[in-house]
């Protein structure tokens, strides 16, 4: 995958996570996570792997207690939206796995 198609999947996970973390009640994540990378995704000025390094810093969410795992899952669960919590954070993690693996691999060639 290109950077640019990349850039594009990963600034649309991004806002979509970020409106789900509204929805649920989890302003904080969406202004100081979710926000912040699309912001970073969206500069047409910087290069694409520039923007890709800076979402991928601002997206280090998954983990253990205190993480996107913790307290947003139940937030979700409460308001009747599991399934989209998992679809949207399934597709974050997917998008920064992706931009990992690219940035890794276009750092050796």
């Amino acid at each position: 995958m290109d950077s640019e198609t990349l850039c594009q999947q990963f600034l649309h996970a991004t806002r979509d996570i970020a409106a789900l973390a509204r929805a649920i009640g989890e302003e904080s994540w969406a202004e100081e996570f979710f926000d912040r990378a699309a912001k970073a995704l969206e500069n047409p000025q910087t290069p694409c792997k520039t923007r890709l390094r800076a979402a991928y810093r601002h997206t280090r969410v998954f983990g253990g207690m205190g993480s996107w795992n913790d307290n947003p899952l139940f937030s979700a669960d409460e308001k009747g939206l599991s399934g989209t919590y998992e679809r949207c954070s399934t597709a974050l993690y997917q998008a920064r796995e992706a931009t990992r693996r690219h940035l890794l691999f276009t750092a050796i060639k």
